[in-house]
């Protein structure tokens, strides 16, 4: 594999584009990523639990772009039909460890 260096240009032709690109979305929208303060995660697992909520927005809700407002990236996928809304998301709410979740979420 090779070495890709992050200074130059951040577009979207460098194959580290959509790392520096989540990292920027992070760190605009989420208080406890900009620096450390109040808001700071204090526990790992309320980090992760935010990730995962972010990703969920950035993938199922929000459009791939501001311009084109062409739907999120699982759209994009075949994985939905549409963007799903707040309501249909947290229609019902599912606990990690009673669901058997592997990985980076499991307690």
């Amino acid at each position: 594999m090779p070495l890709v260096a992050a200074i130059p240009s951040r577009r979207p032709h460098n194959p580290l584009f959509p790392v520096n690109l989540a990292d920027l979305l992070l760190r605009h929208s989420g208080v406890n990523h900009k620096r450390e303060t109040i808001a700071f995660s204090k526990r790992r697992h309320g980090a992760l639990y935010r990730m995962a909520i972010w990703v969920v927005w950035r993938n199922y809700v929000n459009d791939r772009s501001e311009n084109r407002r062409d739907g999120p990236p699982a759209m994009a996928l075949g994985l939905i039909r549409r963007a799903l809304d707040v309501n249909e998301i947290l229609a019902e709410r599912l606990f990690p460890d009673r669901e058997g979740i592997s990985g980076w979420l499991s307690a």
